[in-house]
């Protein structure tokens, strides 16, 4: 076991603006970015039969990573950020049960082929979950880049982001800029702060006045619900929640509440507290500021790579609608290079459908990488993903 103290010397304000720029085959690498390993211990393994160099430590503000280098190397580099903690400890009812979006949950491993498995370069790390949530990230890319090149002497030919939950919030971010930051990305129940700031807020609120017929909604029936109920139901539907969704609505209110409370975090605290005597959720009565904050928050559309977005119709942590709305968003941008989104119906935010094994998801994984390498390597058109057509392209 070889263990490297690696210690970085630029600043960010220096380090950012080179990460940014276009990182294809023939570019040179970018420069040493702000945020670096402080401890980096390699190791050779075998991981399905295909032997690789393994390297794992800590990253920036002590966010654990992995990167693996394989011997056959295909000139590929797959650049994976899962979701947060918080993610994993909702629950089954909100997101993907305990663990399940862990640090190695969207290693090689998850696309189910030996070929990808035996041949690309790969590397995750932890989804920080704060302020420096971007220049972590970007700084992240980076490393994994230089990685390759100690390995191989050469840049990776394409390079490829995978976002999920949280970290596909901030994959969504990295992908929009004035260069091209990588080739392609997938994005898989993308998360983010502002879309939770901006459609929470009313889906607590009405999901509150229903609290009287939250027996019956447990139940999935609506046939003893009030009229009165029933158009605040009808509200919800309008508002991006599934239909047919609503036995879940009750068990989502405390994660809901407590989502929105760590995205305040985004606005100035000083008026939260100061407004705790109000209806602490009613953002539409805050500052035209705050809202424009909000809406600053949200990411544009302007693509710089080929986008494939992965969504179950049952999200209800990341509402189809978020990624709908983004969709559109795309489709308006000239420079947008392209999104296509697939909406699996029955599938949470997890990508599996009620009672559905994780095979499920990684048969749906693999499909969308081959359809992204296919897009981006061979300009095939996005085709369907296990009979699922595209939805919502740009």
């Amino acid at each position: 076991m070889v263990v490297t103290r690696l210690r970085s010397a630029l600043a960010l304000a220096v380090a950012l603006p080179f990460l940014l720029a276009a990182c294809d085959g023939g570019s040179p690498p970018p420069p040493a970015p702000a945020f670096d390993a402080s401890v980096l211990e390699s190791d050779s393994v075998q991981i399905g039969g295909a032997s690789l160099r393994e390297k794992r430590g800590l990253f920036g503000p002590d966010l654990n990573f992995v990167v693996r280098l394989p011997a056959q190397w295909d000139g590929r580099l797959l650049v994976a950020f899962p979701g947060s903690a918080a993610d994993a400890a909702a629950g089954p009812a909100a997101s993907a049960p305990a663990g399940a979006f862990n640090l190695d949950a969207f290693n090689l491993d998850a696309f189910a082929d030996e070929r990808v498995r035996a041949g690309t370069a790969y590397a995750s790390l932890e989804t920080p979950d704060g302020a420096d949530v971007a220049s972590v990230s970007l700084a992240f890319v980076a490393f994994a880049r230089d990685q390759v090149v100690a390995e191989y002497g050469r840049q990776a030919e394409r390079t490829y982001l995978v976002g999920v939950s949280l970290g596909g919030g901030g994959v969504q971010r990295m992908i929009e800029g004035d260069e091209p930051l990588v080739d392609g990305a997938l994005l898989v129940s993308p998360w983010g702060r502002a879309d939770v700031l901006r459609d929470y807020p009313t889906l607590l609120r009405t999901v509150a006045l229903l609290e009287p017929a939250f027996p019956q909604l447990k139940a999935g029936s609506l046939a003893r619900v009030r009229a009165d109920e029933l158009a605040l139901v009808q509200a919800l539907f309008a508002d991006g929640l599934p239909v047919g969704s609503e036995p879940s609505w009750p068990a989502q209110v405390a994660v809901w509440s407590d989502a929105l409370q760590a995205s305040l975090a985004m606005l100035d605290p000083s008026y939260a507290a100061a407004n705790a005597a109000l209806d602490q959720y009613d953002l539409g009565a805050r500052p035209a500021a705050v809202q424009a904050a909000v809406h600053q928050a949200l990411p544009p559309g302007r693509l710089t790579a080929r986008t494939i977005v992965l969504q179950g119709g049952w999200d209800l942590l990341a509402l189809p609608s978020w990624s709908q709305r983004y969709a559109e968003r795309a489709a308006e941008e000239d420079r947008a290079l392209g999104l296509v989104r697939y909406v699996f119906p029955q599938a949470n935010h997890a990508l599996l459908a009620d009672g559905e094994a994780g095979n499920f998801r990684q048969a749906r994984l693999q499909r969308a990488w081959e359809v992204l390498l296919g897009w981006v390597e061979d300009r095939v058109s996005p085709g369907s993903i296990l009979g699922l057509a595209p939805d919502g392209a740009a």
